[in-house]
């Protein structure tokens, strides 16, 4: 038999090279793009890990400071509350002492003004309690 072949048959034919030639080039390029991200994926592993090495180092010592720091204004607060403790402490006694003083130089004025204290608080207790039998 005898087989002739038509001009769509040659065409054809023919660009069955240049297909198989482009086929190559996608599959070269597409070997080219997955070695390429292979060692962007290196890269960016090994970015990564030299960023975890030093934070792992650089922690501890950070870490560290910071508690000490913590410790040193712990103790500072409690210094100073125990200073503010003592002023009001000895700011009560010098009170203190500054009544007794006054109330050994003036008796009667003393009296008189804890008298009139007295009644004032007895008012307001004898009004208070008058205002709730209501």
């Amino acid at each position: 038999m005898n087989i002739v072949q038509t001009p769509i048959e040659t065409t054809n034919a023919s660009k069955v090279p240049d297909i198989q030639a482009m086929g190559q080039r996608a599959a070269l390029g597409a070997e080219r793009v997955i070695a390429s991200s292979k060692v962007a994926t290196n890269d960016l592993a090994n970015s990564v890990q030299d960023g975890l090495d030093v934070l792992q180092d650089k922690l501890p010592s950070a870490l560290s400071r910071a508690a000490a720091r913590a410790d040193r204004l712990a103790r500072d607060g409690l210094e100073r509350a125990r200073e503010q403790g003592q002023a009001v402490r000895e700011r009560a006694l010098d009170m203190g002492d500054q009544t007794v003083r006054y109330v050994r130089d003036e008796p009667v004025k003393s009296l008189a003004i804890a008298a009139a204290v007295g009644a004032l608080l007895g008012l307001i207790i004898g009004a208070r309690s008058r205002g709730s039998d209501h």
